[in-house]
């Protein structure tokens, strides 16, 4: 309740949009809540000398790109080919759930229209909501290796060279326990996962630095990326 009312505030002089990846949920709960007045009875509001009025839209930056600045626009800044780079897109399972209000929850496809605007190719695969587990890694470790194994493999199936996704959690599942799940289920999983806006940043001509590549445990083949002047 304190973040959307912090935000709030901030809107009045800025924006009144929330741009929220894992936190777009609880917030977008709280955001709701205020249609019954239940901020009145949230004592944290008035120690905080906070108020909120409902004047605040919770969106996922993935919503603001494909529906507000648009897969073609983004199309047009391209400067660095991905041709050939065959690219599985994990939502998970709380970016359009239990609220879609910008995607389909059971097979979205925003993720995949961003993927083929900045030239690589989106794979279908059946796992893209499938949960990773959450927070699981922290509680009931087995659980959560065997539902991330399931995913990794089913994207490997699938014959793609990167799962990019648009939760951090689910990054840091997929991408950080490949080495345990290596050695518990005796597989040979060496896929790398990135956060789709870094592969954006890819194909956009960032520095490789300024999109934290270099901290990914594991990097997308370099060969895939052939830069080129002007658009591909």
């Amino acid at each position: 309740a304190c973040a959307v009312a912090g935000r709030a505030r901030l809107g009045r002089q800025v924006s009144r949009q929330v741009f929220a990846h894992r936190d777009r949920v609880g917030l977008a709960v709280a955001a709701l809540e205020v249609g019954d007045d239940a901020f009145e009875r949230v004592f944290a509001l008035d120690a905080a000398h906070l108020d909120y009025q409902g004047n605040v839209a919770v969106r996922h930056p993935l919503d603001i790109l494909v529906n507000d600045i648009g897969v073609d626009k983004i199309a047009k800044h391209v400067k660095a080919s991905l041709k050939g780079m065959k690219v599985a897109s994990y939502y998970g399972c709380q970016v359009v759930r239990p609220f879609a209000t910008f995607d389909d929850p059971f097979y979205p496809t925003s993720m995949d229209r961003i993927v083929k605007a900045i030239g690589a190719e989106p794979v279908e695969w059946p796992l893209k909501t499938r949960c990773c587990g959450g927070s699981l890694m922290g509680t009931i470790a087995e659980a959560g290796l065997r539902l991330n194994q399931h995913l990794l493999l089913e994207a490997i199936r699938k014959k793609a060279d990167v799962i990019v996704t648009c939760c951090p959690l689910c990054q840091l599942n997929l991408e950080c326990y490949q080495d345990a799940i290596n050695k518990k289920y005796d597989e040979k999983i060496h896929l790398p996962v990135m956060f789709f806006t870094q592969l954006m940043g890819m194909a956009l001509g960032i520095p490789e630095k300024d999109l934290g590549m270099h901290r990914l445990f594991v990097k997308p083949e370099p060969v895939h990326v052939a830069k080129e002047k002007g658009v591909p």
